[in-house]
């Protein structure tokens, strides 16, 4: 069992027989278990056991070593087991941004500059070809995404034909569009859950999927957060402050597509999770991230392909 070796890879570290304190954090949908430890006298930190079954989860280490060598803030990884799939991660505590959601904006807006500080650290990155890390985003990847929100979300949520959809041209142009330059490295599920407080400071997770891409599918994956909600006023407010810290000009067409791939890629997401998985937490999700995808196309040349969704 997954725990079992993480308790012998804990104790084992720490050299202590003393009784093992386990709490899973069972927040995401990664696959890997991973559980909070501690002794009466040893320091808790965070296990992870990951399978291969997802190709990025055995690159946590790789990416780790490459975003701390460039001064993104992530835990340490304290002890590391590859031959048992095994990592203890410095616990940096329970935190998340997502726990600021209902704080007022003046509350919330120093850790949005932290958390635009780090994102544009990852976005300089240019990782040297010996790194381990996932393929980078292509007209495949894109396509992928929109046969997974097409699948789950069109298909199996709604039971709507999604086969229309998939055949239109402008779905297709747009994924070629963006797969056809990388310019960036992407953390690739950029979101309020996988950026932690302590005290001040940002602490970037889940960051194994990383990949060279465009950072504006990043930005996308923040401020069209469907857990943080954030209304249109504040979406403007964070795009602005993310030109200020990072002094690049925001390519608001770019930006837009890349919004609108993100949400696909979400909404396919919850789809398969709520049905296949039978996790309904993120059922609450879909009809926020439904809105902000309508909101984004209104007006444009992709307004009709998406009105089945209205």
């Amino acid at each position: 069992m997954p725990q079992d070796i993480l308790i012998s890879a804990y104790q084992n570290h720490f050299q202590t027989t003393e009784a093992v304190t386990c709490n899973p954090i069972k927040k995401g949908a990664s696959g890997r278990t991973i559980i909070r430890m501690e002794t009466e006298s040893t320091p808790s930190v965070i296990a992870i056991h990951y399978t291969f079954e997802r190709q990025d989860n055995a690159l946590h280490q790789p990416v780790s070593d490459l975003m701390e060598e460039h001064g993104v803030t992530v835990p340490e990884i304290i002890f590391a087991d590859l031959d048992q799939q095994v990592l203890l991660v410095e616990d940096i505590g329970g935190t998340d941004l997502l726990s600021l959601k209902d704080e007022p904006w003046e509350v919330r807006e120093p850790f949005y500059r932290e958390v635009f500080t780090q994102l544009a650290k990852i976005a300089q990155i240019s990782p040297p070809p010996n790194v381990d890390m996932m393929p980078a985003f292509t007209e495949e990847t894109y396509r992928w995404e929109q046969d997974y929100f097409a699948t789950h979300f069109l298909g199996k949520h709604l039971g709507l034909d999604a086969s229309q959809f998939l055949q239109d041209e402008r779905i297709i142009a747009l994924a070629k569009e963006l797969g056809s330059h990388q310019p960036d490295l992407v953390h690739r599920d950029f979101q309020s859950q996988n950026l932690m407080l302590r005290d001040s400071a940002v602490y970037v997770i889940d960051f194994q999927g990383a990949r060279p891409g465009y950072v504006e599918y990043d930005l996308a994956s923040f401020i069209y957060d469907p857990y943080m909600q954030h209304p249109l006023e504040e979406r403007m407010k964070l795009r602005a402050l993310w030109s200020e810290v990072s002094g690049r000009e925001l390519d608001t067409v770019l930006m837009r597509k890349c919004a609108m791939q993100r949400l696909m890629q979400a909404l396919g997401a919850y789809g398969n999770i709520v049905h296949n998985q039978k996790n309904d937490w993120y059922a609450q999700h879909m009809g926020p991230a439904t809105e902000m995808l309508l909101s984004l196309v209104s007006g444009t040349e992709y307004e009709d392909l998406f009105g089945q969704l209205a």
